[in-house]
């Protein structure tokens, strides 16, 4: 009986004590809540409950602390937004890199690209990652933050049926013409695989790659029609490098043009490749992506008329037969596409930025969903 006895008190004290710890970590839960921006979920077109129901249970999750990778001035950024907005947290930031050492002064513009990439970057690590390989990069998620509220934008993209299976577009999507008619663009599964793995291989798994996916598959997308050969419709697709901490800025940046640094006022764009399409209804659907340099491709037509140039062309030959985003970052996939890029096939490029694409479409006609602290 005795032993009866205190197997009862040991199992009371034990459920005690779990009751104990769920209620601290609720208070320290209310505390951080009180202390740090509040999270609203909206979304400006239909969405996946699941992906909406895990983000916003990886935001309760938040806890601005270093083990989410948060440093002190982050965080110290974040509370500050709880008390007097977004825009005063930035102006805080931007006055101690201006009044701190020399060095860091020319980060004064990254302030914004700091707090939005550690709590983007926070939020993409809690989501379990079953539910990362399912829904990506067919969702989407990207913090707003304004006043003293952090927006969680939502989206997911479209679907359609067609006798070739399932095709994906962007609600927002871009209209092509092709032979005089004007038609939505759309992908296959395969096309939007092969996009995101030369995007960002990493993107199932990799904030960076997956954000840089996304930002393509839900954005505005810079593409041109075309022809390859020897008669097959196709989409031309350049991509944005919109920062200097990617392989597409090492690649096309520092290695073919030479610099160190983005213009600010023009748009940097490497050559992404070429989707060969077929027309269905109202869609035009990009069937896979061709990088540049494989068969059909101009790069691959330039190589075969420029033949006579010997051993140096063999080499390219050579190269673009195995022909790979792996192998587009060796010595000798630099160098390839360095010789296209030469040879008048432009490899990376600037454009001046349209008013269009400067004017954030985010918060524009959203729908507050029931989601909020």
């Amino acid at each position: 009986m005795a032993k009866n006895s205190d197997r009862r008190k040991h199992e009371k004290a034990l459920t005690r004590r779990k009751r104990q710890n769920l209620q601290a970590q609720r208070r320290k839960g209310r505390a951080v809540a009180l202390c740090y921006p509040r999270f609203q979920v909206i979304t400006d077109s239909d969405w996946d409950g699941e992906f909406v129901d895990a983000v916003y249970a990886a935001s309760k999750q938040i806890t601005y602390g270093k083990s989410q990778g948060f440093a002190d001035h982050i965080r110290h950024a974040f509370r500050v937004m709880a008390t007097f907005g977004y825009e005063e947290a930035l102006r805080r930031m931007r006055q101690a890199v201006r009044q701190g050492p020399t060095e860091i002064r020319e980060h004064e513009q990254y302030p914004e690209i700091q707090m939005c990439s550690s709590i983007n970057r926070a939020l993409f690590e809690l989501i379990p990652p079953a539910v990362r390989e399912r829904c990506l990069p067919f969702n989407r998620f990207q913090v707003v933050p304004r006043g003293n509220i952090l927006y969680l934008w939502v989206s997911v993209l479209s679907t359609a049926r067609t006798p070739g299976g399932t095709i994906y577009y962007e609600s927002r999507s871009p209209t092509v013409t092709i032979n005089g008619e004007v038609k939505r663009f759309a992908f296959t599964t395969h096309a939007l695989e092969r996009i995101c793995n030369r995007i960002g291989p990493n993107w199932k798994h990799d904030y960076s790659d997956a954000f840089d996916v996304c930002q393509f598959c839900h954005g505005v997308k810079t593409m041109e029609t075309t022809t390859l050969y020897p008669d097959q419709a196709a989409l031309l697709f350049f991509d944005s490098i919109g920062h200097k901490y990617n392989d597409a800025f090492d690649l096309y940046v520092r290695a073919i043009l030479g610099e160190e640094e983005l213009s600010e006022e023009l748009s940097t764009e490497y050559r992404l490749g070429y989707c060969p399409v077929v027309v269905h209804g109202e869609f035009v659907i990009a069937k896979t992506l061709l990088l540049p340099g494989l068969k059909a491709t101009p790069e691959f037509s330039l190589l075969l008329s420029a033949r006579r140039d010997a051993a140096k062309v063999q080499n390219h030959l050579a190269c673009a037969e195995t022909l790979s985003n792996e192998t587009l970052t060796t010595k000798e996939g630099i160098a390839l596409l360095k010789y296209f890029h030469e040879h008048g096939v432009i490899q990376v490029r600037r454009r001046k930025i349209s008013a269009a694409e400067k004017e954030s479409e985010v918060l524009k006609g959203f729908r507050v969903l029931v989601k909020s602290e």
